[in-house]
Formats: structure tokens, sequence, C-alpha cells
């Protein structure tokens, strides 16, 4: 896995504490362990076409991706790509607005 390239703004940060503390609240029996970033898009389309991909390893996952973690503006997290993949977090931030979602910022 390649290392973080980018930062988290803190609306990003706000947002997906909040996201682990509704995925608690909805799944008690899988806590979430720590979060994955990555690039989704749909393999038939460009890569470019894609966008950012938010979700979370829950506790019965720790050791499997332990050593994938990484911490970025204070927060650990997977990143969850390929180095090909990784170009389009290349110093962005990782922001949040309500209509928008997860969104890479110049």
């Amino acid at each position: 896995m390649p290392r973080a390239n980018f930062i988290i703004s803190e609306r990003a940060k706000q947002r997906l504490i909040g996201l682990r503390a509704e995925h608690d609240t909805q799944s008690p029996g899988t806590p979430a362990c720590v979060l994955s970033v990555g690039w989704g898009y749909v393999s038939r389309m460009p890569a470019e076409s894609g966008n950012v991909a938010i979700g979370f390893y829950g506790q019965a996952q720790a050791d499997e991706v332990a050593h994938g973690v990484q911490t970025v503006s204070g927060i650990d997290l997977v990143f969850f790509t390929t180095e090909a993949l990784s170009r389009f977090f290349y110093g962005k931030v990782l922001d949040y607005e309500p209509q928008r979602g997860f969104f890479l910022a110049a």
C-alpha cells in the first residue's frame, strides 16, 4: 500500500468522527476499528470518473490491517489504494461538505 499523500480538513475530520459514531451505534456488535480511505470507480469507466471512497474496518479485522495503518492529520487510517490510483490524492485535501459529501480539494 502506498503512503498517504494528502491531508484531511477539519470539516472532514468531524464528519469522519460522526460517521464512526453512527456506524458503532447502528452496528454495536461490530464496532469500527480503523478508517479506510481509497479511490472508488466503476471498473468499466475511466478511473478519473471516480471519487473518494470511505469505509471502516471492523474490530475483527484489526490484526489483518494493522500493518497498513497510517496517521494523517491526526486520524488513523488505511490508505487502501494502488500506487497508480494514489495520484488522485497527491497534495490534495480530503474535505467534506454536506451537499457534496467527501471530495478532494486542491
